[in-house]
């Protein structure tokens, strides 16, 4: 827009007693709208953003979970099994990089009874088909403060003042509904999950031996909720809870009869319930903690090698690597995206390839 129409659409918006409309975010801090014309100033619009729940560290190795037959599918599942997905989803604990593949870390055992799968990247920190399945999610608690009051007076004046702590460190449900697909994998997950912790209470499975050492509850995973620009560039509100596990796996509606439909269709989506403790609303302590979590599973993505390992992502390139990459919250609150050069170079090869016109003869 050039400067002359600006300046006569700011002359026209003045003489309405909207003040200019190239400044009307600015008026809205600066000074009362005592005329009463309104606000013309854009209304908010928040992306939806993402949803990353952190892998859990169940101690799903073969010589474990035997013992359990609900669970004994996990312990002789092939390469590209649901079981072998599911173990590795929930049982992520790995140590070096052998051959091209993730070696699991734990005390004793066969490793090779505990394959890993190429469907799951043992180096992403996230359960990814919770996120890309997330459906809606509901429960995250207001921040309420209570206050005191003191007794009335002579004349029944009273006063008061704000009497809580500014964190929540409490409990409270969180309720996720996940689109379900075919394979029913969603269920399968969640019956795992609920079923190791159970069995870790009365004593039939163990856990690895440093989450006794440490004494943590290994079956904790952590809830991040990103809401970003109308772009998806940046993060403009961030929150997380401390710790929270799955309490509620809705199996029982897969065997609800009704003889007027073919298919069942009460398993369409599946609602779950988290119990969380502890809530942080765009707290910095987040983005490092989100960030600490992603370099953790993987180390190219630490401050001292990222640059000489990782590409990160242009805007044009996102989409083209849609499925793809680690994510990094930089410090001006970019959501950014990585891969590694070496499969970025494999990629843009691909895409660079001249695809023919008549490209539905050839297929």
């Amino acid at each position: 827009m050039s400067k002359a129409i600006r300046d006569i659409l700011d002359a026209t918006s003045l003489a309405q007693g909207f003040g200019k409309t190239s400044a009307a975010t600015a008026n809205v801090f600066k000074g009362i709208n005592h005329r009463g014309t309104g606000n013309v100033v854009p209304a908010n619009v928040d992306n939806q953003g993402l949803t990353f729940f952190t892998k859990p560290n169940l101690n799903l190795s073969y010589d474990n979970v035997r013992s359990v037959r609900r669970l004994s599918f996990l312990a002789n599942a092939g390469e590209r099994s649901l079981g072998a997905v599911i173990r590795c989803l929930l049982s992520p604990r790995v140590d070096s990089f052998i051959d091209g593949r993730w070696s699991l870390s734990r005390s004793g055992g066969d490793d090779d009874k505990d394959i890993r799968t190429p469907l799951v990247d043992d180096r992403y920190a996230f359960i990814t088909p919770l996120s890309n399945l997330l459906i809606s999610m509901s429960g995250w608690p207001d921040t309420n403060m209570d206050s005191f009051i003191t007794s009335e007076g002579m004349r029944k004046e009273v006063t008061g003042w704000i009497e809580s702590p500014p964190d929540n460190f409490s409990s409270f449900n969180l309720t996720a509904n996940f689109q379900n697909i075919d394979g029913d994998p969603i269920t399968a997950l969640f019956a795992v999950w609920l079923e190791y912790a159970a069995r870790v209470k009365d004593g039939t499975l163990n856990p690895y031996p440093q989450m006794i050492l440490e004494n943590e509850i290994d079956y904790n995973t952590r809830i991040y909720r990103i809401i970003l620009d109308p772009t998806r560039t940046f993060v403009r509100k961030i929150a997380d809870c401390g710790a929270a596990y799955p309490t509620v796996n809705p199996i029982g509606a897969a065997f609800n009869y009704n003889s007027e439909s073919f298919f069942t269709e009460d398993t369409s989506q599946l609602s779950i319930d988290f119990q969380c403790f502890g809530v942080r609303y765009n707290d910095p302590i987040t983005i490092y903690n989100f960030n600490r979590t992603v370099q953790t599973f993987n180390s190219s993505m630490k401050d001292s090698r990222r640059k000489d390992a990782m590409q990160k992502l242009t805007p044009q390139e996102k989409r083209l690597f849609n499925y793809r990459g680690y994510p990094r919250i930089s410090e001006n609150y970019e959501l950014e995206w990585y891969v590694p050069k070496a499969e970025y170079q494999q990629v843009i090869s691909m895409a660079n390839i001249d695809v023919p016109t008549n490209i539905g003869q050839v297929l």
